[in-house]
């Protein structure tokens, strides 16, 4: 790309980190300090396309190629990469894990620096600053800060209206790449140690055997089994633990729904905004964030209330976890704004905002706790035990009660199996089946 001429003397910071969520106004605002000049701004640092970018995917990934809703931009997302692309593809530096097997690492991380170097490096030497703007970093933001030196900007939009974009396009386009990353999060998350008890009450699947993606197909399964409300319970979780983790490390915050509603707020960012990074042509008049109204096909109100109770329990354990009192006060309003304003949107709209989709997903969640013991059972060194132990730990004390739910799972696996591995799949569910119903389960039943 032609390098753009630095027009201010103001001291600028050595990089620009903007710590954003997806479907949050992230690509306007990065776009934004795109078009400043004296910048490189690399698009989504942590984004799994990455690992295989190639030039034509660079041409090809545009706002025009698929149902963003994003402005129209000068260049193709991916552009600034362009001169860092290894020979057989992908961005020099960059690892898979990167996207989400590291996102609560918060140890030193080696390769994480060195990639951010040659990012930074490669800006550098054409003289331009730096712009990195994330999609996936709002919990690692702690941890950027320690190591990566620079002025690091928050974005946040309320949750109700990042929800319904990455519903929308669920709906209307058949895409839940959104909200599959949430989940993905909150897996990875459970089975965090020192994390785990965030996630713990969420209706999630077993990462064990999740390396670089190998097994993304077994965690999309459980996705497309589980309810829009679980779904939206998983979205909520991942949105507090996000803004706890990033509000109280941010240089700057900044409230996209007040700059695109309160023309005052909005002029006095900006000029805070030129000042504290030194590009003084930078631009946000064209604010303007869609709002969406209420959505009918879930028990949304619940899940803000679920919500609220969680971040009320949390607090107790907030001060212990490093999470200062006024991230919890801003994340606790706004989600009580968000719960006030879906409230009177539910009754303008002649409803209670409770409407419960008629069948619970039990019986498909179940299958899919049934499916994953089946593979512990058919894996290398894999037992009927281990199958046994894993239904055990999953549903705990309502073990008992699900047995019929089980067995009806069983007899189901045959369909879904894939055809290479149906009979090893059935023999599988045959024993496990008798271990539900007879005496190998041993002397204290089941």
């Amino acid at each position: 790309m032609k390098a753009r001429s630095v027009m201010s003397s103001v001291q600028r910071p050595p990089a620009l980190f903007l710590h954003s969520a997806f479907r949050s106004g992230s690509t306007w605002f990065w776009n934004r300090f795109r078009k400043a000049a004296g910048t490189c701004a690399y698009y989504e640092p942590f984004n799994e396309v990455l690992a295989s970018l190639d030039p034509q995917m660079v041409a090809d990934h545009r706002p025009d190629t698929w149902p963003a809703g994003h402005p129209a931009l000068d260049a193709p997302y991916y552009a600034e990469y362009a001169p860092l692309l290894r020979p057989d593809g992908g961005v020099r530096g960059y690892q898979r894990r990167f996207a989400y097997q590291s996102y609560f690492d918060d140890g030193r991380d080696e390769d994480q620096l060195r990639y951010f170097a040659l990012l930074t490096d490669h800006a550098g030497r054409s003289g331009l600053v730096p712009v990195l703007g994330f999609c996936r970093s709002l919990a690692r933001l702690p941890w950027l800060r320690r190591h990566c030196p620079g002025l690091h900007l928050v974005t946040w939009r309320n949750p109700w209206d990042q929800w319904a974009s990455y519903h929308h396009l669920a709906l209307s386009h058949q895409s839940s790449y959104f909200e599959f990353r949430a989940f993905l999060i909150a897996s990875f998350g459970r089975c965090h140690e020192r994390y785990r008890d965030f996630f713990a009450d969420l209706y999630l699947p077993p990462l064990l055997a999740y390396t670089s993606g190998d097994n993304e197909a077994f965690l999309d399964f459980f996705f497309r089994a589980s309810h829009v409300d679980h779904r939206f319970r998983i979205f909520l979780r991942v949105f507090m633990f996000d803004m706890l983790n990033a509000l109280p490390h941010a240089d700057v915050v900044v409230d996209l729904d007040r700059m695109s509603a309160e023309a005052p707020y909005r002029q006095a960012m900006t000029e805070s905004l030129r000042i504290r990074t030194g590009l003084p042509d930078l631009r946000f008049d064209d604010c303007a964030l869609p709002r969406h109204g209420w959505l009918d096909d879930g028990a949304y109100l619940s899940g803000l209330d679920d919500a609220l109770d969680f971040l009320g329990d949390w607090e107790k354990r907030a001060s212990a976890a490093g999470i200062g009192p006024a991230a919890i006060d801003d994340l606790k309003g706004r989600l009580t704004q968000c719960r006030n304003d879906m409230a009177a949107a539910a009754r303008a709209g002649g409803t209670s905002g409770e409407l419960v989709p008629g069948q619970s997903d039990l019986d498909r969640y179940t299958l899919c706790q049934v499916l994953f013991a089946i593979g512990l059972m058919v894996r290398p060194g894999g037992s009927p035990e281990d199958g046994l132990a894993h239904l055990r730990s999953v549903f705990g004390a309502d073990f008992c009660s699900l047995r019929d739910d089980l067995l009806r799972a069983l007899d189901l696996v045959e369909g879904l199996s894939e055809p290479s591995r149906q009979e090893t799949q059935r023999l599988a569910a045959r024993q496990l089946g008798r271990m539900l119903t007879g005496e190998e389960v041993g002397p204290q039943g089941i």
